[in-house]
């Protein structure tokens, strides 16, 4: 009898004999897409929620760290800008 491992390599090498996909390189690309995907999700989960009567937010330019990066390059003046 057959192992699953054999079988699975069999399969994936006759779906790559027809249609010509490499299956070995295409995993790095799947693997930076969920990467990518669970960026973005967990950017839009750490986002606060604003209700329609609040003022707008300041979002930095570089998330997460775009704050304290304004605040070492302008300092005391980095405040004054933000208002």
């Amino acid at each position: 009898m057959v192992g699953n491992s054999s079988s699975s390599g069999l399969v994936e090498s006759l779906i790559a004999a027809g249609t010509g996909i490499d299956f070995a390189s295409n995993r790095h690309y799947i693997l930076i897409a969920a990467a990518t995907a669970a960026a973005v999700l967990l950017v839009s989960l750490a986002s606060p929620r604003v209700d329609g009567q609040e003022p707008p937010l300041v979002k930095p330019v570089v998330p997460f760290v775009g704050h304290i990066i304004g605040l070492l390059r302008k300092q005391s003046e980095y405040h004054v800008i933000l208002q």
